[in-house]
């Protein structure tokens, strides 16, 4: 489970110098700018049999994807693309988080969720963390 979490914020780090844009006209601060989220569903504390777990997980996994999508969010994989001020994307992404959560109610999984952007070259801030 390390190596996925690994592979994804390294996946994060290369998509962010790729697809991070800024305007270059300083004048115009209103530009909009594009941040990219990666959501990762965690099943390592989950119990029952394989094909139990990968089904939570991939119920949990489509439930925020789905809000993260209808939220504006455009999908690749795990990482999603907001466009708009760091505030309005990660409020964005808070909106669509409460929405799944309502979507799933009080189930219990032993499921973690966690989304996370690249802040700046060092280092990555997770904005989300839920488990169920």
């Amino acid at each position: 489970m390390k190596k996925i979490l690994f592979f994804t914020l390294f996946t994060l780090v290369a998509l962010c110098f790729s697809s991070c844009s800024s305007s270059d006209d300083d004048s115009d601060s209103s530009s909009e700018d594009h941040f990219v989220y990666s959501l990762v569903v965690d099943a390592e504390k989950s119990e029952g049999n394989a094909s139990e777990i990968k089904d939570r997980q991939s119920e949990v996994f489509s439930a925020y994807s789905k809000a993260l999508e209808n939220a504006g969010g455009t999908k690749n994989g795990i990482l999603f693309t907001f466009k708009g001020s760091h505030s309005s994307c990660d409020a964005k992404v808070k909106s669509a988080c409460s929405s799944a959560e309502s979507s799933l109610g009080s189930s219990s999984y032993g499921i973690n969720v966690t989304i996370s952007y690249m802040k700046n070259k060092e280092s990555i801030e997770t904005i989300y963390e839920q488990s169920y």
